[in-house]
């Protein structure tokens, strides 16, 4: 089971960044807006026609980091990316993403509510690693203490 603090941090963001791999070993980042489950995956919305979507379908492996500014905390994640085919999930998905992201967003809208319906999907991410960053600790402190490895999980 992962962390809570984890699910938490998660549940509490709402984008990050998304690195892809190409079939030419380019590797494309792009920032996405996201939804979290209580496992800890996370959902986000992209057209067929992005490289991100062209990238995750020759391969599925991805990175992803996110930030919290304020409390200094991060998380950098790798793991597989999928499309949902089931069309129920899908719906459930993507209504959970436009509430959330509603009450998140008070400037603009996420792109993926701007653009026509057709060609969108909703990718998830499994993550197989995750490592946590917390960088209030004061100066002078070494590298290995800021960072704790969630997934797998390693005892120190």
């Amino acid at each position: 089971m992962i962390d809570p603090k984890v699910i938490q941090f998660l549940q509490n963001q709402q984008g990050g960044v998304l690195s892809t791999l190409s079939s030419k070993n380019d590797i494309d980042s792009a920032f996405v807006y996201f939804a979290s489950n209580p496992k800890g995956d996370i959902y986000f919305v992209t057209s067929k026609d992005t490289q991100k979507f062209k990238n995750i379908q020759s391969g599925s492996r991805v990175s992803f980091v996110c930030v919290d500014e304020e409390r200094l905390i991060t998380i950098q994640a790798k793991g597989k990316a999928k499309t949902l085919t089931d069309p129920e999930e899908g719906e459930r998905v993507y209504d959970l993403l436009i509430h959330i992201l509603r009450q998140k967003l008070q400037k603009w809208p996420p792109p993926f509510t701007m653009m026509q319906d057709t060609g969108l999907v909703i990718v998830k991410v499994v993550f197989d690693w995750l490592r946590w960053g917390d960088f209030k600790c004061v100066q002078s402190t070494p590298l290995s203490d800021f960072f704790e490895q969630i997934i797998p999980k390693i005892e120190k």
